[in-house]
């Protein structure tokens, strides 16, 4: 990706549509409730290889990694880890990764399935990192860890 953008769609109107298209078999392919055929509608956009690229689309699966968690000297219980979704999807899973040192690889653990809208496992190591993997649609905007019987933000 090049640049991230707002599109803003260029005015058609159905009187200007034939000077645009001679016919209706020019038009391009696009769905009829798109931003596209709406005066001066307001889209995300993406510049990708050249090419501008509207992100109205229906979205296909997403994962996302945390950073490490944890503590340099003292072994970390944690055992649930719960999204803050601001628009939850139907499914998902989570991966636990670990390790003894931040420098040392990351090994993975168990992948569990979301189950009300949380993800319940058991780990004990100095460092956690996760991977959440989603199928379509959410939006999320952090997450908290219960670790030791406490909650780490």
């Amino acid at each position: 990706m090049q640049a991230a953008l707002l599109y803003s769609s260029g005015q058609i109107t159905y009187d200007g549509l034939g000077a645009l298209y001679s016919t209706y078999d020019s038009l391009p392919e696009i769905a009829y409730d798109s931003s596209f055929w709406l005066a001066d509608t307001m889209a995300p956009a993406v510049i990708q290889g050249n090419v501008l690229k509207t992100v109205t689309g229906e979205p296909g699966p997403s994962w996302l990694v945390t950073g490490d968690v944890g503590d340099m000297d003292s072994y970390v219980f944690a055992k649930r880890l719960k999204p803050r979704f601001r628009q939850a999807p139907a499914t998902a899973t989570m991966t636990n990764f670990y390790r003894e040192d931040l420098g040392d690889p990351r090994i993975q653990g168990a992948t569990v399935p979301m189950q009300r809208r949380r993800f319940d496992f058991r780990r004990s190591s100095h460092w956690h990192s996760f991977r959440m993997s989603f199928p379509g649609r959410m939006a999320i905007n952090g997450f908290s860890l219960a670790i030791d019987g406490e909650t780490a933000e």
